[in-house]
């Protein structure tokens, strides 16, 4: 449904999807096949999770990573109205958004053994080439 700022934050105080200026939110699965289970509001498309709720822990997750003045002005109108646990990565909100909590910690956690992996490659080719300058 199609509503202006002040309806979108009923709607998101109560958990309905819908479409506004720029904002909407929505319901899905963190798991094919799997229950609606995560309500998501987003600014300006899937890149940019304002606010998700995750149903199994009834806890409110908030996206508080710096954003445009828009965008932050989007934050403060759909606010829930209840506390929220602060996520300071957009990153980690985008993986909060697509599977829940648990997938958020296995994302941050593959993100941090590629940079692992990455590191080392990096070391080990300077390595390599700083053979060839002596």
């Amino acid at each position: 449904m199609k509503v202006d700022m002040k309806r979108a934050r009923e709607c998101v105080r109560e958990k309905i999807t819908f479409r506004g200026n720029n904002v909407y939110a929505l319901w899905h699965s963190s798991k094919e096949g799997g229950p609606c289970d995560l309500y998501v509001v987003y600014s300006y498309g899937q890149h940019w999770p304002l606010y998700v709720y995750e149903q199994m822990t009834g806890v409110w997750y908030r996206n508080t990573e710096k954003s445009s003045p828009t965008t932050s002005c989007h934050s403060t109108q759909l606010h829930p109205g209840v506390p929220c646990q602060d996520i300071e990565r957009t990153e980690d909100m985008t993986s909060l958004a697509v599977g829940g909590v648990v997938y958020m910690i296995e994302a941050r956690e593959d993100r941090r053994r590629m940079r692992a992996v990455h590191d080392t490659f990096t070391q080990n080719i300077r390595r390599h080439f700083s053979n060839f300058n002596t």
